[in-house]
């Protein structure tokens, strides 16, 4: 089938994967009755058109369940339709419609309230040469911005101004500062004039990022990117914003909890001008397909937003008290140490749920960095194949305080690294990795890389010398000393594998050390993690004696430097399942692990006290 380019506005595009929802159009579309031409741009004026009186074009309201909009009369069976603008007033209705026959044609629609009655919905007069989409109002009604496909294969900002016999002026783009050879898409607008809207740009977050542009003398200035609290490494498109900025909803592609292709999200403004993490509007709103084109009528009462669903994009629309139910739970956001969550007690419980710990996923904590200001978690899919390098770390930030919602991206500029450890004051990280930085080498094998920091970023990462890396070497962990541990399957060792570890000479590793027979055993030893003193190490371990698969341990130093036979941690801690990957929190009073006593691997924590209830005597260090 010979792929025809698609150019509606939206978060996705066919060459560049930045415009989603013509993606969708584009892979049913040509599929279904619309690519053989059964789709007018307008109903027959042989139809017999309804009295429609009253606002909303005389339709009954819809309670808390999405209702396609206007069905036979905008919503119709037999094309499809995406955007739903009202005018400020309520007297003129827009949206557009999509066909592929003769050619691919997008055209902005309108239906007028003319004496109480809504006219037929007819092409406006300022679209039809190009693919138009994605329309808005201005402020005070009498400038409509849209976005359309001219000559080019990028979506510009265009803009028609009403003239005094209420019709519209031809078209003009908005100017070089907004428009750009990427394609811009989906401008909104605040009651003062803040235009919001989505582009693809080099100094962007993701594919497609929400930038904003005020009005100064008249003209928009310079846009700025509105940063990680909302964009992410994904795709941000369609975006509406409340005309007072309260709140915004934008539909994104790609994040974890996505529920399909896209779906919209909503954040709240704070008073610090921050945004809260956006949060997915949930089943009642989004689906397994395709949700886009968000859109809240001028007297607030209701949402608009399109569904690309059972190969067709409809309208629909729902009541605007859907979002009183994120106003609670989200306008609060995450602030503070441990990401905003309450210490646990002696009894090990779920970090974060639904935030860290998510039903659905394997999720395996790294930890926290930079002054506790980056949490990194690494997170499986459920049908998880065993090939983690293709599976991107997972992010929160502490921006101005307040914590955004988990993201994968990159660290030090590399995608998909493992086990990182910060060295030091956090200028250097250790991290495993394959043979080769660019991902290449045999997928069983792991090695060691470091990378440093410079006041341009972070330099290339350099694979540690031999005898450090020998083909499987992982979970790095550096006590304050920098004395480096890590677990390796290299010959001579005492089990299948076993924790090493390696002084700095010189401010580099060289040499390597088997931990002996006291910590190491036959089976298999793993994942260690030393306190920042050195006096303790936490592992995990399959010995015998253990109460399951994997048991978490802990070994003291003793005054001469060897190390105290690892005691279980204790039912308490490990259970009939796998725990393992201890973590202490940078201040010693948290204990994260990871098990799966629940199914999916999870993060939990405890307070530490359950590790200086085990100190032996003998042991010359200080507590946790």
């Amino acid at each position: 089938m010979k792929k025809t380019s698609i150019a509606t506005g939206g978060t996705f595009s066919p060459t560049r994967h930045t415009n989603l929802k013509s993606f969708a159009l584009f892979l049913v579309l040509s599929m279904t009755g619309l690519a053989l031409g059964i789709c007018p741009l307008c109903c027959s004026r042989s139809d017999p058109f309804p009295v429609l009186e009253g606002p909303n074009l005389g339709q009954q309201p819809p309670g808390m369940t999405p209702q396609i909009f206007a069905p036979g009369i905008i919503t119709t069976t037999d094309r499809n339709e995406l955007n739903a603008v009202f005018s400020p007033t309520g007297d003129e209705f827009y949206f557009a419609v999509y066909t592929q026959k003769p050619i691919d044609t997008c055209v902005i629609m309108v239906s007028r309230r003319i004496e109480h009655r809504w006219s037929r919905p007819q092409p406006a007069s300022f679209s039809g040469k190009g693919m138009d989409v994605d329309m808005a109002f201005g402020p005070d009604g009498n400038r409509l911005y849209f976005c359309s496909v001219g000559e080019g294969t990028k979506h510009d900002i265009l803009v028609v101004s009403r003239q005094q016999n209420n019709t519209w002026s031809d078209p003009k783009k908005i100017g070089p500062l907004i428009n750009t050879t990427e394609g811009e898409t989906y401008p909104t607008f605040t009651q003062n004039g803040r235009m919001y809207f989505s582009a693809v740009r080099p100094e962007g977050l993701g594919g497609k990022d929400v930038y904003y542009s005020d009005i100064d003398k008249g003209t928009f200035t310079k846009p700025v990117n509105l940063g990680e609290g909302i964009n992410s490494p994904h795709q941000e498109g369609d975006t509406f914003v409340a005309p007072d900025e309260s709140y915004l909803i934008v539909s994104s592609a790609g994040r974890p909890d996505s529920r399909g292709g896209s779906d919209l999200y909503i954040s709240f403004k704070q008073t610090s001008g921050t945004w809260t993490p956006p949060k997915n509007m949930g089943n009642t709103i989004n689906t397994k397909m395709y949700e886009y084109s968000p859109m809240v009528s001028p007297d607030g009462k209701y949402l608009f937003f399109s569904r690309f669903y059972e190969n067709k994009s409809d309208i629909y629309w729902v009541d605007i008290a859907i979002i009183e139910q994120f106003k609670s739970t989200e306008s609060a956001g995450l602030f503070g140490s441990y990401l905003g969550q309450q210490p646990p007690g002696t009894v090990p419980e779920l970090f974060a749920p639904g935030i860290v710990s998510k039903e659905g996923s394997r999720d395996l904590m790294h930890g926290f960095f930079d002054d506790d200001n980056l949490f990194i978690l690494y997170r499986y899919p459920v049908d998880f194949k065993g090939d983690w390098t293709k599976e991107p770390l997972v992010l929160m930030k502490r921006l101005n305080g307040r914590w955004t919602a988990p993201y994968p991206s990159k660290l030090i500029g590399k995608p998909w690294i493992y086990n990182l450890e910060s060295v030091g004051t956090g200028e250097r990280v250790i991290f495993a990795w394959t043979k080769n930085i660019d991902g290449s080498g045999p997928s069983n094998e792991l090695y060691l890389w470091s990378a440093t920091k410079s006041s341009k970023g972070w330099n290339e990462p350099v694979r540690l010398p031999a005898p450090i890396n020998t083909g499987f070497e992982t979970w790095p962990s550096v006590s304050r000393d920098k004395t480096l541990y890590f677990f390796s399957r290299r010959k001579g060792g005492m089990g299948k594998f076993d924790i090493y570890q390696s002084v700095p000479q010189d401010g580099e590793y060289r040499q390597v050390q088997n931990l002996g027979d006291v910590i190491n055993t036959p089976h298999i030893e793993e994942d260690p993690h030393i306190a920042p003193d050195g006096s303790f190490l936490l592992f995990d371990s399959n010995r015998p004696g253990g109460s399951g698969g994997f048991d978490l341990y802990v070994a003291w130093r003793k005054k001469d430097q060897s190390w105290t036979e690892p005691v279980n941690l204790g039912p308490t801690i490990n259970t009939e399942h796998s725990e393992c990957r201890a973590y202490l929190s940078a201040d010693g009073k948290v204990l994260f692990f990871s098990s799966n006593r629940n199914g999916d691997f999870d993060t939990w924590w405890v307070s530490a006290k359950v590790i200086h209830d085990l100190r032996p005597e003998r042991s010359s260090s200080s507590s946790p």
